[in-house]
């Protein structure tokens, strides 16, 4: 019953507990190995920019949270009991001002995580422009080339598929824009589109 009626993209099990955030980037957690009890206590706020909630993942010991423009990590920091609010804290230092385009972009890779980046001119509050990016550390790596982006740049994001996918020895990212009716493949072992 206390289940929110609306949450972005992905559902991460970290440390016994179910996690999930709503679209102003509020993260609940369920109770302990059980998806079916949610109470209004357990929650923490990913808050380090106003700018809503998109995905989130599971990345490594730590959940990444996807923001507009923004990308926030957290780790286990207790075992709270349900109604004692969130096990979870802000990683120190775990914060960067690239957030995720389209959380359908968001796929898991073995130890990574690759999505559709975003991030605001210097100084503005324009969209500079998108790219692909990895985790890496608890920062970011950008793998897309300027090619990539433009093709990014100019689809309306009204439909995007993501997948990951491992054949004879390779492991791709593909994502799929449905405006564009255009799909791109990264190689990871190769590096290349």
């Amino acid at each position: 019953a206390q289940y929110p009626v609306t949450t972005v993209r992905g559902c991460v099990y970290l440390g016994g507990c179910f996690y999930i955030m709503e679209p102003d980037g509020t993260i609940r957690n369920s109770a302990e190995d059980d998806c079916t009890a949610w109470n209004d206590n357990d929650k923490i706020q990913a808050e380090f920019e106003p700018d809503g909630g998109v995905a989130i993942a599971k990345y490594g010991s730590f959940l990444a949270v996807f923001g507009i423009y923004t990308t926030e990590m957290f780790y286990l920091s207790a075992t709270a009991a349900v109604g004692a609010g969130s096990p979870l804290s802000p990683v120190d230092s775990g914060v960067f001002l690239v957030g995720c385009a389209h959380g359908n972009s968001v796929a898991q890779v073995e130890s990574t995580v690759v999505w559709m980046a975003q991030k605001k001119g210097a100084g503005t509050t324009f969209q500079k422009g998108r790219f692909i990016a990895m985790l890496e550390g608890i920062s970011y790596k950008t793998i897309s080339n300027p090619d990539v982006c433009r093709i990014l740049d100019a689809d309306d994001l009204a439909t995007i598929y993501s997948t990951v996918m491992s054949l004879r020895g390779h492991t791709f990212y593909i994502l799929t824009l449905g405006t564009s009716a255009i799909t791109l493949v990264y190689d990871f072992g190769e590096k290349l589109w």
